[in-house]
């Protein structure tokens, strides 16, 4: 009786133990990977192609602003104002003919623009010329251009109102700009800066009221997320 208690007690402890012992472990958790695509934001290197600006032509319909310029942009003088850090429309105004003065206050992202204007044919690289400016004072001279665009870039100008208004001493007679920004309201965080680094769309445009500049026109309509406005010398 006694010998098969002991029997019993080993069955019951061992058993289980052994049985604990065999089971396999269970599989790893997956770690998790953080799929937010990281928003556009200037570099002070090369940049890499966030999805943001992979999706770019979509949302901001790049050849529709190009038309607020003007129709025919062959042989005019465009001062791309903010043009870091890829020289998106710099390097698409060129393939369109226009002479384009890309400026930035970053010397790095000057120096891509470069690089990337190499790419272009013979023809097309030579109407690009690099500006460094400063972040109140574009370096643009008197009378020397035909239209100016400044796309994502007018939050961040020195003093808005005397920066506006100097602009149109750079502008030839019966010379146009053309602003782009974003909203102010609720947008996408892969693609929108936050709002206090964002301006009100009738806040610009008081800026060129003042300035002097004609013909001012606000199109909020044309783009999901950014106001397009336009005006002239």
């Amino acid at each position: 009786m006694r010998h098969s208690k002991i029997l019993l007690f080993l069955f019951t402890v061992v058993v289980p133990f052994s049985c604990k012992v065999r089971q396999p472990e269970p599989p790893p958790m997956p770690s998790v990977v953080d799929s937010t695509p990281p928003r556009e934001t200037i570099r002070t290197d090369i940049p890499e192609v966030a999805p943001s600006l992979m999706n770019r032509v979509a949302w901001q319909k790049p050849d529709l602003i190009l038309d607020k310029i003007g129709q025919d942009l062959a042989g005019k003088v465009v001062a791309d104002i903010g043009a870091g850090p890829t020289g998106f429309f710099s390097l698409k105004l060129a393939r369109e003919g226009a002479r384009v003065i890309a400026i930035d206050i970053d010397p790095a992202a000057l120096s891509y623009i470069e690089k990337e204007k190499a790419k272009l044919d013979s023809a097309q690289k030579s109407l690009i010329q690099t500006r460094l400016a400063r972040v109140d004072n574009p370096r643009l001279q008197k009378e020397e251009i035909d239209a100016i665009l400044i796309v994502n870039t007018v939050a961040y100008l020195g003093n808005k109102q005397t920066y506006l208004a100097n602009l149109k001493n750079n502008l030839k007679p019966g010379g146009r700009i053309v602003i782009v920004d974003f909203k102010m309201k609720r947008l996408p965080e892969q693609i929108a800066p936050p709002k206090s680094e964002r301006i009100y769309v009738d806040v610009v445009e008081e800026y060129l009221y003042r300035a002097g500049y004609k013909n001012i026109q606000v199109d909020d309509q044309s783009l999901a997320y950014q106001y397009i406005i336009t005006a002239e010398k």
